[in-house]
């Protein structure tokens, strides 16, 4: 008889050692066959298939565990907020350092408050009530959609080599690359 874990990003669910365990599905089990988009399972949603986004500054400080940061401005295609309904759609954030998962976080619909025209798009939690995620914020711009996000309390391996943020808005997917170098304690993203 099958089990399953009740993963969204697993297949193969089999039992072992009293507990059922899957195989995570990778980049390619997730493929949308597209090459303009980065193919990946987000555990929240599943697969999501991520338009670029680009970054303007990153700064990420890895600490001792648990005390992490990372603070990230870019720029999103002026379509991006498009068709999302922020009152009645989550967004998930998922931070990714060195290729291994630093964070996800879901904001429940309604988490993001609008201002009056609906240019600007915010989230704020200073204490990360729910989760790492301190900020996050979006600003519709003549030359896109602004995005900024502050993260704290990460544990992150040192020294990262890379770091990914995925954005997931409704059913839309946004995924920022940056290349890191630097000792341990110094990281710097660009």
């Amino acid at each position: 008889m099958g089990c399953s874990d009740d993963r969204l990003c697993t297949r193969d669910d089999a039992c072992a050692a009293g507990g059922c365990a899957g195989t995570p599905l990778t980049p390619a089990d997730c493929s949308d066959g597209i090459s303009a988009t980065a193919d990946a399972c987000v555990e929240a949603v599943g697969c999501v298939h991520c338009l670029p986004a680009t970054t303007v500054r990153t700064a990420l400080h890895v600490a001792s565990p648990g005390r992490g940061t990372l603070r990230v401005r870019g720029v999103l295609p002026s379509t991006a907020l498009t068709g999302f309904a922020p009152a009645g759609e989550s967004v998930a954030v998922v931070i990714d350092a060195s290729g291994t998962e630093v964070t996800r976080v879901t904001l429940p619909a309604g988490a993001l408050a609008a201002n009056s025209v609906g240019t600007r798009l915010l989230y704020r939690d200073l204490r990360g009530t729910d989760g790492a995620i301190r900020g996050l914020g979006f600003q519709t711009r003549r030359d896109g959609v602004g995005w900024t996000l502050r993260a704290a309390g990460l544990t992150l391996a040192a020294p990262a080599s890379s770091v990914t943020v995925r954005l997931v808005l409704g059913d839309t997917c946004f995924a920022a690359a940056v290349a890191c170098s630097g000792p341990p304690t110094n990281v710097v993203c660009r």
